[in-house]
Protein backbone atom coordinates (compact mmCIF):
# COMPACT_ATOMS: atom_id res chain seq x y z
CA UNK A 1 0.00 0.00 0.00
CA UNK A 2 1.04 3.61 -0.91
CA UNK A 3 0.47 6.82 1.16
CA UNK A 4 -2.70 8.71 -0.36
CA UNK A 5 -1.66 11.98 -2.02
CA UNK A 6 -4.50 13.37 -1.88
CA UNK A 7 -4.42 13.87 2.17
CA UNK A 8 -0.64 12.87 2.95
CA UNK A 9 -1.66 9.64 4.76
CA UNK A 10 -4.03 11.01 7.25
CA UNK A 11 -7.23 9.86 5.89
CA UNK A 12 -8.86 12.95 6.07
CA UNK A 13 -8.72 16.05 4.25
CA UNK A 14 -9.27 20.29 5.90
CA UNK A 15 -11.59 22.05 3.91
CA UNK A 16 -11.72 26.48 4.41
CA UNK A 17 -15.62 27.02 4.22
CA UNK A 18 -15.78 30.62 4.73
CA UNK A 19 -14.95 31.27 8.12
CA UNK A 20 -13.85 28.06 9.79
CA UNK A 21 -11.87 24.46 8.60
CA UNK A 22 -14.02 21.83 8.24
CA UNK A 23 -12.58 18.13 8.93
CA UNK A 24 -13.68 15.85 5.63
CA UNK A 25 -12.96 12.48 5.06
CA UNK A 26 -10.81 11.34 2.23
CA UNK A 27 -12.85 10.05 -0.92
CA UNK A 28 -9.77 9.41 -2.44
CA UNK A 29 -8.43 6.78 -0.28
CA UNK A 30 -11.84 6.15 2.19
CA UNK A 31 -10.21 7.20 5.18
CA UNK A 32 -7.21 4.57 5.54
CA UNK A 33 -4.95 7.32 4.40
CA UNK A 34 -3.38 3.65 1.96
CA UNK A 35 -4.35 3.80 -1.81
CA UNK A 36 -3.31 0.69 -3.78
CA UNK A 37 -0.19 0.83 -6.33
CA UNK A 38 -2.59 1.20 -9.41
CA UNK A 39 -4.39 4.28 -7.89
CA UNK A 40 -1.18 5.42 -6.80
CA UNK A 41 0.74 5.05 -10.16
CA UNK A 42 -2.19 6.60 -11.89
CA UNK A 43 -1.88 9.62 -9.25
CA UNK A 44 1.66 10.18 -9.89
CA UNK A 45 1.11 10.43 -13.54
CA UNK A 46 -1.80 13.12 -12.89
CA UNK A 47 0.91 15.21 -11.03
CA UNK A 48 2.75 14.85 -14.44
CA UNK A 49 0.23 16.09 -16.43
CA UNK A 50 -0.41 18.96 -13.52
CA UNK A 51 3.25 20.03 -14.36
CA UNK A 52 3.06 19.74 -17.77
CA UNK A 53 -0.27 21.49 -18.00
CA UNK A 54 1.15 24.43 -16.03
CA UNK A 55 4.07 25.00 -17.42
CA UNK A 56 2.27 24.73 -21.02
CA UNK A 57 -0.47 27.81 -19.64
CA UNK A 58 2.53 29.62 -18.69
CA UNK A 59 4.22 29.73 -21.83
CA UNK A 60 1.22 30.72 -23.97
CA UNK A 61 0.78 33.59 -21.05
CA UNK A 62 4.02 34.86 -21.66
CA UNK A 63 3.35 34.89 -25.71
CA UNK A 64 0.28 36.35 -25.15
CA UNK A 65 2.01 38.92 -23.07
CA UNK A 66 5.08 39.54 -25.56
CA UNK A 67 2.79 39.96 -29.04
CA UNK A 68 2.99 43.66 -29.62
CA UNK A 69 -0.09 42.89 -31.73
CA UNK A 70 -1.89 40.98 -29.17
CA UNK A 71 -4.25 41.82 -26.83
CA UNK A 72 -2.30 40.00 -23.84
CA UNK A 73 -4.04 37.55 -21.13
CA UNK A 74 -5.23 40.21 -19.18
CA UNK A 75 -7.80 40.68 -21.55
CA UNK A 76 -8.41 37.16 -22.36
CA UNK A 77 -9.81 36.46 -19.13
CA UNK A 78 -11.62 39.51 -18.58
CA UNK A 79 -13.37 38.70 -22.17
CA UNK A 80 -14.20 35.06 -20.49
CA UNK A 81 -15.59 37.74 -16.84
CA UNK A 82 -13.39 36.13 -14.70
CA UNK A 83 -9.94 36.88 -12.92
CA UNK A 84 -6.75 36.27 -14.34
CA UNK A 85 -5.81 33.94 -12.12
CA UNK A 86 -9.24 32.00 -12.04
CA UNK A 87 -8.90 32.12 -15.80
CA UNK A 88 -5.16 30.52 -15.67
CA UNK A 89 -6.22 27.79 -13.19
CA UNK A 90 -9.26 27.27 -15.44
CA UNK A 91 -7.00 26.73 -18.46
CA UNK A 92 -4.87 24.41 -16.72
CA UNK A 93 -7.41 22.08 -15.58
CA UNK A 94 -8.40 21.46 -19.02
CA UNK A 95 -4.79 20.69 -20.54
CA UNK A 96 -4.85 18.65 -17.50
CA UNK A 97 -7.63 16.18 -18.69
CA UNK A 98 -5.89 16.49 -22.46
CA UNK A 99 -2.59 15.48 -21.08
CA UNK A 100 -3.17 13.01 -18.61
CA UNK A 101 -5.41 11.10 -21.70
CA UNK A 102 -1.79 11.56 -23.43
CA UNK A 103 0.14 9.90 -21.22
CA UNK A 104 -1.76 7.08 -20.11
CA UNK A 105 -1.43 6.25 -23.47
CA UNK A 106 2.00 6.34 -23.43
CA UNK A 107 4.35 3.25 -23.54
CA UNK A 108 5.21 2.46 -19.68
CA UNK A 109 8.73 3.45 -20.29
CA UNK A 110 8.18 6.93 -21.00
CA UNK A 111 6.21 7.06 -18.05
CA UNK A 112 8.18 6.33 -15.76
CA UNK A 113 11.06 8.24 -17.64
CA UNK A 114 8.17 11.61 -16.70
CA UNK A 115 7.34 10.28 -13.36
CA UNK A 116 11.08 10.23 -12.48
CA UNK A 117 11.15 13.83 -13.93
CA UNK A 118 8.44 15.35 -11.78
CA UNK A 119 9.70 13.81 -8.70
CA UNK A 120 13.36 15.30 -8.99
CA UNK A 121 13.62 17.97 -6.17
CA UNK A 122 12.90 20.96 -7.76
CA UNK A 123 13.49 24.32 -6.38
CA UNK A 124 10.15 25.45 -5.03
CA UNK A 125 8.53 28.59 -6.48
CA UNK A 126 8.13 30.20 -3.44
CA UNK A 127 11.86 30.45 -2.94
CA UNK A 128 12.35 31.51 -6.79
CA UNK A 129 9.75 34.46 -5.94
CA UNK A 130 10.83 35.51 -2.50
CA UNK A 131 14.56 36.15 -4.65
CA UNK A 132 13.28 37.95 -7.33
CA UNK A 133 11.70 40.09 -4.66
CA UNK A 134 15.00 40.70 -2.93
CA UNK A 135 17.08 41.58 -5.51
CA UNK A 136 14.79 44.07 -6.76
CA UNK A 137 14.40 45.38 -3.42
CA UNK A 138 18.25 45.63 -2.80
CA UNK A 139 18.14 47.14 -6.50
CA UNK A 140 16.28 50.00 -5.20
CA UNK A 141 18.16 50.48 -2.35
CA UNK A 142 20.96 50.98 -3.94
CA UNK A 143 19.55 53.51 -6.43
CA UNK A 144 18.01 55.29 -3.28
CA UNK A 145 21.78 55.48 -1.94
CA UNK A 146 23.11 56.57 -5.15
CA UNK A 147 20.42 59.11 -5.79
CA UNK A 148 21.20 60.31 -2.05
CA UNK A 149 24.73 60.29 -2.14
CA UNK A 150 24.46 63.41 -4.80
CA UNK A 151 23.71 65.64 -1.97
CA UNK A 152 25.63 66.73 1.10
CA UNK A 153 23.99 67.13 4.54
CA UNK A 154 24.02 71.01 4.18
CA UNK A 155 22.05 70.56 0.70
CA UNK A 156 18.73 68.42 2.18
CA UNK A 157 16.14 71.65 3.25
CA UNK A 158 15.23 69.30 6.49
Amino acid sequence: MYRCRKCNGEGYEYVDEGSCVVKEACYHCGTTGQVDEETDWHDRLGSVAMALAYQQESEYRKWCDSDPDGDGYDLHAAENMMRTSDYFMARVYDRHYDLAEKLVAMDLPSQKLLVAWEELPHEHLSVRFNRSVQQELETKQQDLKDATSVFGDDDIPF
